[in-house]
């Protein structure tokens, strides 16, 4: 069977519970390939511990008795998904490689091990449309190789697509005749319409991942992407954790100063004890921007945010035309 790489020695604060929803037993059903099966295309981007590659193709003729034991079914198993292509009907890429990074020190390596290993059993157990399929795992020899996620393709995150956003709505504020007036608002609902889907749909994709006791811990418009059909996905799983039974107020000893510090919730940089509802917050923040079209907190240096925000309780200025329930969702 495929053998996932050792955690490190020290005691992770962040551990799975050893009943891991049966997280184990649907990474065991997960198609694993060897890395000398597949045909990387362009690089995509790096992560913490990771590179991400598109894949170009899949070559099933390599021999079966070349390949480490670990890697179960032939290439073939996994280009039955989408029936034989890696390519859609657009010609666009359906598959990417995230692996670890071949530059990483020897202690660094060991936990960009431990987070891929907790991603793949998430990503193994969880299906929602609004998070990013797992389709495989890829094994190979070397010890900075040992194994790789086979995920969905995507194309462009949350990060890009609210720049691009801002340039819309900045075109139609003050311009156009009497005339055009109608046309332009059409064009500035269309422009919430989509905005609101996509918040709508993290959040639903969310309150999954509680439901399952996951918590994300790492919200934000980087880590949010759009497939080649433009539906929001949450990806990259390699700080969330999967939290024991408990009510949801309940807290619990994570790591601390987890994720990105303007998303991140105030007991989370001050080291407490927090829960679920931390994820929460961060969809806070991540609302507000995609409401505003502003960057959160922008301008602060590292003090001033401490002081104001994690320290006190300064927060976004909310819009004082939205929605009643939009402003409620970020009060909370």
């Amino acid at each position: 069977s495929f053998v996932m790489c050792e955690p490190p020695t020290p005691a992770d604060r962040d551990a799975p519970s050893p009943a891991t929803f049966t997280a184990q037993e649907s990474l065991e059903k997960i198609p694993k390939l060897s890395l000398s099966e597949i045909r990387l295309g362009k690089y995509l981007g790096t992560g913490g511990f990771c590179d991400v590659y598109e894949i170009a193709d899949f070559d099933v003729s390599v021999s079966r008795s070349s390949v480490p034991a670990s890697a179960s079914v032939p290439a073939s198993a996994l280009q039955g998904v989408d029936g034989g292509a890696c390519l859609d009907a657009n010609g666009a890429a359906v598959y990417a490689l995230k692996r670890l990074r071949r530059d990483l020190s020897d202690e660094h390596l060991d936990r960009g091990a431990s987070d891929l290993e907790k991603e793949a059993l998430i990503l193994s157990a969880v299906a929602h449309p609004s998070v990013v399929r797992m389709r495989g795992l890829a094994a190979g020899e070397a010890p900075r190789a040992a194994y790789a996620l086979i995920l969905d393709r995507l194309y462009d995150t949350l990060a890009e697509r609210l720049g691009r956003w801002e340039t819309r709505a900045t075109s139609l504020v003050g311009c156009g005749l009497p005339w055009g007036k109608k046309k332009r608002l059409e064009k500035i609902d269309k422009l919430w319409s989509e905005r609101i889907v996509v918040a709508y749909d993290i959040a639903n994709a969310l309150a999954f991942l509680h439901s399952k006791r996951i918590i994300y811990r790492d919200l934000k418009p980087d880590n949010m992407g759009f497939d080649a059909r433009g539906n929001v996905k949450i990806f990259d799983f390699g700080l969330a954790r999967e939290i024991p039974p408990s009510p949801p107020s309940a807290v619990h000893l994570l790591t601390a100063f987890t994720g990105s510090l303007r998303y991140m919730a105030p007991e989370v940089a001050l080291g407490a004890p927090y829960s679920l509802s931390s994820d929460v917050y961060s969809f806070g923040v991540l609302f507000w921007q995609i409401c505003s079209l502003e960057v959160p907190f922008s301008g602060y240096t590292l003090r001033q945010h401490k002081e104001r925000v994690v320290w006190g309780d300064c927060r976004p200025r909310v819009g004082e035309g939205w929605p009643e329930e939009w402003r409620g969702v970020m009060a909370e």
